[in-house]
């Protein structure tokens, strides 16, 4: 997995849960941000 800096405490939005969503989705939370899923 890509490490995803520079989101730690805030909010993202990941628009659309397909494979890459879903993966981006799990990078961000590892890192310890909010995620918000549409």
């Amino acid at each position: 997995m890509i490490p995803v800096r520079g989101f730690e405490g805030k909010t993202v939005a990941v628009f659309g849960l397909a494979r890459t969503g879903l993966a981006a989705a799990r990078a961000l939370l590892a890192r310890g941000a909010q995620v918000a899923l549409w």
